[in-house]
């Protein structure tokens, strides 16, 4: 398994567009730079989630989107102590909007969603351990 950003050239990597730029991903608060030729390219973080679980590559995603997969044992989180500094979920608005029905209640409905269930990033989660760990290349 890689243990720094340079490690994954030995690796087949699946990049996910929206993402990143298909070849290059940036790790750390200061945004080292790792190029590499991706084995898999889509626009699709599910197609990516579901490539990496089949076995071809190692793939980024946002925790939330991968969060299921990796709770259920089915992938495992690399390199998290190289993730980029965490931003805070915003909504934003004009501000004569504020007064519409729809986007007071969509505002009140998310805020008591993310009291209750709150974005915790996946180093700060208790994964279940895994005894299928394989890099595939």
């Amino acid at each position: 398994m890689p243990t720094a950003p340079n490690d994954l050239s030995a690796h087949d990597i699946i990049a996910f567009e929206s993402l990143d730029a298909t070849n290059e991903w940036r790790f750390g608060p200061v945004g080292k730079l790792v190029r590499f030729e991706p084995r898999l390219t889509g626009n699709s973080a599910d197609a990516a989630i579901a490539a990496a679980e089949a076995g071809l590559g190692i793939s980024r995603t946002l925790s939330y989107q991968v969060m299921a997969s990796v709770l259920a044992g089915r992938l495992v989180p690399l390199l998290v102590s190289f993730t980029p500094q965490k931003l805070p979920v915003s909504a934003i608005y004009p501000a004569r909007r504020i007064a519409s029905t729809n986007l007071g209640a969509f505002i009140k409905s998310a805020r008591e969603y993310f009291k209750d269930d709150p974005l915790v990033p996946i180093e700060e989660r208790e994964i279940p351990p895994s005894s299928d760990l394989a890099t595939h290349r």
